[in-house]
């Protein structure tokens, strides 16, 4: 129940988030974050939320992040 209380997927579930936005980059070759991403994505559009999603090339690293970032 405490993890429930506050898994951002279990808050994105039962609350709205109309006021809120948001940006999730995944790198395109990344077979572990990028489909957690995309269910992170779907997730925080239904609660409302206005998210961008972009895949650049790579996996899950501080390139990537960089990359996002700009």
């Amino acid at each position: 129940a405490a993890f429930t209380a506050v898994n951002p997927l279990d808050l994105l579930a039962r609350q709205r988030y109309p006021d809120t936005a948001g940006m999730l980059v995944a790198g395109r070759d990344d077979g572990l974050y990028r489909p957690q991403a995309l269910q992170v994505l779907r997730a925080a559009r239904a609660a409302g939320m206005e998210v961008g999603y972009r895949e650049l090339p790579g996996v899950h690293d501080w390139r990537l992040g960089g990359a996002g970032l700009e």
